[in-house]
């Protein structure tokens, strides 16, 4: 593909330039260069590249990486908080070698996942339909790290697969290192892009759009560096929400900011008791020594 001609973005139909040319992220593909495109309209950066076969170096480093982070039950169970406690029905879509599954289950959940490119165990299957789950019938889903690994045609096809098992207002939590936050594409040294595995990477703006496309709505980025969360939901207008659900959300986001605002100036009041309380008890230690 000619680099200096623009090309048409494959989720909005924007128009898009280079925005930088990557050599490939392992010794097998380092003599390769790869061409990142990015949408002017939505932010979206992509690289037209064939999916590469997922090695057994790839995953053993993915599996330590899960194992240093207690396979992400932290940062998934912080967010799924809001769905109660106790088991949820949870479905771990790319679970790769099942680590997030494994760790879910010992965690008291009903976790299964589903890996096109994986074999199947007692609970990571194929598809969706092999997991046992009947439509929407999950709590909640989670694809950590997948996105990234996807086209844009792939990815509505993974929306329409999680959504299709999920429970009306089923919660969906995705991974992905959102490009707002990323910076600039350096070549050679941006930590996000890992060519040829990493073809699509998002901005906020990009996954909004793909989400609400594919009939989620309440889309919201608790993490703005890498975590996006959204409930299945009916149709919405493009832009995810009602007038009348955009002004509820504001007024969550407004409320939230007070709230914020609020604690920390109850920091700054506390750190001001500490230190006096610390100034008087050494004065007071100063007249007992000089005794």
């Amino acid at each position: 593909m000619e680099t200096d001609v623009p090309c048409i973005c494959p989720l909005c139909r924007g128009t898009a330039e280079v925005a930088g040319v990557l050599r490939g992220g392992s010794p097998t593909f380092q003599d390769r260069e790869y061409t990142y495109w990015r949408c002017a309209a939505c932010g979206f950066v992509w690289c037209d590249t064939e999916p590469a076969p997922y090695d057994d170096d790839y995953w053993g480093t993915v599996d330590v990486r899960w194992q240093q982070r207690d396979g992400g039950i932290g940062q998934v169970s912080d967010f799924l908080l809001p769905l109660g406690v106790g088991s949820l029905r949870l479905i771990d879509y790319g679970c790769g070698k099942g680590t997030l599954v494994r760790l879910l289950r010992q965690h008291g959940h009903d976790a299964v996942g589903v890996d096109a490119f994986e074999p199947e165990t007692d609970h990571t299957f194929r598809t969706v339909e092999r997991t046992g789950f009947a439509p929407g019938t999950a709590d909640a889903a989670t694809a950590v790290e997948v996105f990234e690994h996807l086209s844009v045609e792939e990815a509505r096809a993974a929306l329409g697969e999680i959504r299709s098992v999920l429970a009306p207002g089923g919660m969906l939590l995705i991974t992905t290192p959102f490009v707002d936050v990323a910076g600039p594409l350096v070549p050679q040294d941006w930590w996000a892009a890992r060519p040829p595995w990493h073809r699509s990477l998002y901005s906020h703006k990009a996954m909004r759009r793909l989400l609400t496309e594919g009939r989620f709505n309440w889309v919201t980025f608790p993490d703005p560096a890498q975590v996006a969360l959204a409930r299945s939901g009916p149709p919405l207008v493009m832009g995810g929400e009602t007038a009348e659900d955009r002004n509820r959300f504001r007024a969550t986001e407004a409320e939230l900011a007070s709230l914020r605002e609020h604690c920390a100036r109850l920091q700054e009041r506390v750190e001001r008791v500490r230190r006096l309380w610390l100034f008087k008890a050494y004065r007071a230690l100063k007249r007992l020594l000089r005794r």
